[in-house]
């Protein structure tokens, strides 16, 4: 009688544990009205994200080692949203720093300084003024003022820096004139004049300055013409026309330039009708003129939002709807939607999705609680 009690007993408890995994696994997901709507724009770092919100303030989290989240704090990582500060307009986050720009044209950097020579670790110093778009790369920086000088620094063993040479500048110092937008990367760098073409100069050896070669330049070299929006993964580069056409070019082991083949040294077009863009390592995103955004490229940490691991996409996948901003890191991927909710997923080891976890997310989480996520949604827009 007592071995089938017990037999009874330990069935009963099972039951149990069951109901209580099912009943977790079941919790109604937060309706996306419930979601904070405070955000405008992001940027993301190889490791980390920014955010700005409607309120003015700039936000970061995900890995702080060098300090590039400029919030003043000495921890490893943060895996919610932190208030850096107010007044800033335009930002971007290279491997262990971050630049951004205030309302004033005034230039500050924050982080990793071995190379960028301009920063006080943790927390954001003012480097100069006057400034209308900046970028940050692998151990290098760069901005365009308001006359269009184009002003860069830091480490120079590509000629990423553009002047001619490989010598390194530990401070801004210009180095070309009539520019209107630029995008850093590890070693390369692609800009548009204001006239519209489109430059580039620096490491080629998967052929992402797409001048139809794989040789490094140490000189911008012009590779288009009619160019409105660039963005600059590890070895391969997007770039947008004004008639919305996409146009990608360099490695394509991972399918982040969106075609079938394995990589081209010149631009080739991708699609149509697309009006924002941004490149991660291996993986890219877009955001069509309707408001669509779509992903392609490396999904080994669930970066294209597919709600898998380990899928290569050699052709863009519409996502969801009704997006205004997006941005990638080297694994991850954030967005914001029309009514400002942010959007995040992918790799998180060191917070960089922003839900209060160091878990992988495989599908886009959206942000409940402002300065938390926490009661996290996970969904698969489509």
């Amino acid at each position: 009688m007592n071995k089938f009690r017990s037999i009874r007993i330990c069935f009963c408890c099972f039951i149990v544990v069951v109901f209580i995994i099912i009943s977790g696994c079941s919790k109604p997901q937060t309706p996306e009205s419930e979601l904070v709507g405070n955000y405008l724009q992001v940027a993301a770092g190889s490791m980390h994200s920014l955010a700005l919100r409607k309120d003015g303030v700039l936000a970061a989290w995900g890995d702080n080692r060098g300090g590039e989240l400029g919030t003043g704090s000495s921890n490893q990582y943060e895996n919610t949203p932190q208030m850096v500060g107010t007044g800033y307009i335009l930002f971007d986050g290279g491997p262990y720093a971050t630049v951004a720009l205030k309302s004033d044209g005034s230039l500050w950097s924050w982080g990793f300084t071995e190379y960028f020579q301009m920063g006080n670790g943790n927390k954001p110093i003012q480097i100069g003024t006057d400034y209308i778009s900046i970028t940050a790369g692998y151990e290098f920086g760069a901005g365009i003022k308001t006359d269009g000088t184009l002003w860069m620094w830091g480490s120079n063993y590509y000629g990423e820096l553009g002047n001619g040479t490989r010598s390194e500048i530990n401070i801004p110092t210009q180095t070309g004139a009539d520019f209107a937008a630029i995008s850093a990367s590890h070693g390369h760098c692609i800009a548009i004049k204001t006239d519209g073409t489109l430059w580039s100069w620096g490491f080629n050896n998967f052929g992402q300055l797409g001048d139809g070669s794989f040789d490094d330049k140490l000189s911008p070299v012009q590779i288009g013409s009619d160019f409105t929006a660039i963005s600059t993964g590890t070895y391969h580069s997007l770039a947008l026309k004004a008639d919305g056409s996409l146009w990608s070019w360099g490695d394509n082991s991972c399918g982040q330039l969106g075609i079938s083949s394995m990589g081209e040294n010149i631009p080739t077009l991708v699609g149509k009708d697309y009006k924002s863009i941004a490149a991660g390592s291996s993986h890219s995103m877009a955001i069509k003129t309707d408001g669509t955004l779509w992903t392609w490229g490396d999904n080994s940490s669930g970066q294209l939002g597919l709600g898998t691991y380990g899928d290569i996409s050699r052709k863009p996948i519409i996502i969801g709807s009704d997006f205004v901003s997006i941005a990638a890191g080297d694994a991850h991927s954030l967005a914001i939607k029309a009514n400002g909710t942010l959007w995040a997923c992918g790799w998180n080891e060191y917070g960089q999705v922003g839900d209060g976890t160091v878990t992988g997310r495989t599908l886009f989480v959206g942000n409940k609680i402002e300065g938390r996520q926490t009661d996290i949604m996970s969904v698969k827009f489509i």
